[in-house]
């Protein structure tokens, strides 16, 4: 299993990610993520990614940022082709980018270029 990516000048592993909207939605998007290791959910999106997606909210969560700050983020679920497969995954909507966490990687070789 092994998914490909490249770095950015930036310094950023960033892959191209296909996010589905939901079931019998013909809408879908694809998203560069920055591979997050210290990210331990599946996916961050921004709102406005979610909102074109159509994507059920699920409810909110309390998050701790990378700064150590605490927000409450909205929680979707959604559809994502990983790896030329199909996986339901939770998304954190946030204004921060789109983020690829250890729970998405997890188990997976990730090869960047």
């Amino acid at each position: 299993m092994a998914v490909s990516g490249i770095v950015t000048a930036e310094r950023e592993a960033v892959v191209r990610l296909v996010v589905l909207g939901p079931e019998h939605h013909e809408t879908s998007a694809e998203v560069e993520v920055v591979l997050d290791t210290g990210f331990t959910g599946h996916l961050t999106l921004p709102p406005e990614v979610v909102g074109e997606l159509g994507q059920p909210l699920l409810g909110s969560r309390n998050s701790v940022l990378a700064d150590g700050g605490r927000v409450a983020l909205d929680v979707y679920r959604a559809q994502v082709l990983w790896d030329g497969r199909r996986r339901s995954v939770e998304v954190l909507a946030t204004g921060g980018g789109a983020l690829a966490g250890m729970s998405l990687i997890w188990d997976h070789r990730v090869n960047l270029s």
